[in-house]
């Protein structure tokens, strides 16, 4: 139990090294006035559209905050940049169980930054997302952007069809006809695009034509590193036997393997990511008790060893970053596939006279297959080393009525980490 408050004070502590966490990186704000300020941009993560930003005029300046009240753009040099609009956006869901019978065609009118994803000499394409869903927008020649419709919604003939509404199309073969009249594929081809920034931006760069055309290519994408590494697993196990004996306890170290997968949400940030590791370790359980059963003495001996395979998929998140050291917090859940070797449950029975007799009991029916939930704190060196301590909390592994027997598990590890920092 000492392990488990260590580990809760642990992960408690661990924002306050983020305190003063900032991601300083060259670029500018425009103000409603017009001017243009160069400087340094706190870049962070934005998953959804910032509505400010911290700027310096200088890397020892004091920090300004910039919102839609004081400023028309900004931009990380070479990373994103945001324009100021006010403009009508959509509000239909797209999350099926969240879809409408009928269409949706409720908007809401606000001021936001939108981000540029591609320009060029005819139109921009611009995107959004604040949480609802992601939207795309086009200006043409930097003028008033419209959002590209698509509505998703419940047949109202039939509830269990989804019906998707395309309009962006139309609305992208009608750019298409105006600033590119003599490509027919072009305009034929433009109804198959998903909705998504990879088909869109192909057509508005092909509207802006292939030759001559400004492109402000987005950075920030997603990146993908390996790792490998050995930890230490102390497993802690808890049995509690069908006849009333009190729970007993048993605890063993056994060495663990991973190998895995980070996926960096922005490569430039590296706040976030999403990690998938698979691994191998094991346990080895030996339990022993007595107790009285008419005119004999028992004592009991139920022991077991377990070769365990898992795959783990976490969401990570690094509350302290730079390029010499992180400290993260990662949560996820972990699926299990177990075997079991060296299984033994006897009971030897003793007579006051001095006579015994040993018996096989029925061995517990373990589940193959367990699900439980992961948890870890880590610290990283150099964008290679990453040093952590993880905990699975208890987690029952056996089908028996009567008996009760769960696992949890504290680890101590280390992975060297391959690629993207």
């Amino acid at each position: 139990m000492k392990y488990l408050y260590l580990f809760v004070t642990l992960i408690f502590l661990t924002p306050l090294f983020s305190s003063a966490q900032n991601n300083y990186k060259p670029g500018y704000v425009v103000t409603l006035k017009g001017d243009t300020l160069k400087g340094y941009i706190d870049y962070k993560e934005w998953i959804q559209n910032p509505r400010g930003v911290n700027f310096k005029t200088d890397a020892g300046a004091n920090q300004t905050s910039y919102s839609i009240n004081n400023c028309s753009a900004f931009g990380a040099n070479g990373f994103e940049y945001y324009r100021r609009y006010i403009l009508p956006i959509s509000q239909d869901k797209v999350q099926v169980s969240n879809l409408t019978i009928g269409v949706d065609t409720t908007t809401t009118t606000d001021t936001v930054f939108l981000k540029t994803v591609t320009s060029g000499k005819n139109i921009t394409l611009l995107t959004y997302n604040d949480g609802i869903k992601r939207r795309f927008f086009v200006a043409e020649n930097n003028a008033v952007a419209t959002e590209l419709i698509q509505h998703l919604y419940l047949d109202p003939q039939e509830t269990s069809r989804i019906v998707t509404q395309k309009t962006y199309t139309r609305q992208l073969q009608q750019l298409a006809a105006q600033y590119q009249p003599q490509d027919d594929k072009l305009i034929k081809d433009i109804p198959s695009a998903n909705y998504s920034g990879k088909d869109i931006r192909k057509i508005v760069y092909e509207i802006n034509g292939a030759t001559n055309y400004e492109t402000v290519q987005s950075t920030t994408g997603s990146a993908t590193r390996f790792f490998a590494g050995i930890a230490l697993n102390d497993a802690m196990s808890r049995f509690t036997p069908p006849n009333g004996t009190s729970s007993l306890k048993s605890s063993s170290a056994f060495p663990q393997i991973t190998f895995g997968t980070d996926i960096l949400v922005n490569k430039n940030v590296g706040d976030l990511l999403v990690r998938l590791e698979i691994g191998a370790t094991g346990n080895k359980a030996n339990y022993a008790f007595s107790g009285q059963l008419a005119n004999s003495t028992t004592y009991t001996t139920f022991k077991y060893t377990q070769y365990q395979g898992f795959f783990n998929p976490q969401l990570l998140y690094n509350f302290y970053n730079t390029n010499a050291s992180k400290v993260y917090v990662a949560i996820g859940f972990q699926l299990n596939y177990a075997t079991y070797a060296n299984k033994s449950y006897a009971t030897r029975y003793t007579l006051s006279g001095g006579y015994s007799q040993t018996s096989d009991d029925t061995f517990p029916d373990f589940k193959p297959f367990v699900v439980n939930l992961t948890s870890k704190i880590g610290y990283v060196i150099g964008s290679k080393l990453d040093i952590y301590l993880g905990y699975n909390p208890s987690t029952n592994i056996n089908d028996n009525e009567g008996y009760s027997l769960n696992t949890a598990s504290f680890k101590v590890g280390i992975n060297y980490l391959f690629g993207a920092k």
